[in-house]
């Protein structure tokens, strides 16, 4: 997958960047990376947190 995801990321001339954010200044992504769901939710109301099943 993640080599097809590549090629059409060359082939379309698509750059990506990538730049870090405390968690200070993303609680929800801090929060979720934690696993601490219930503060995701307080600071994201209506956020839908599914768990991954690979």
């Amino acid at each position: 997958i993640l080599i097809s995801a590549v090629d059409v990321l060359l082939h379309k001339h698509i750059d990506l960047r990538l730049i870090h954010i405390n968690g200070s200044k993303n609680c929800v992504a801090d929060a979720l990376s934690r696993f601490h769901n219930a503060a995701a939710e307080a600071y994201a109301p209506g956020i839908q947190i599914n768990q991954f099943q690979p």
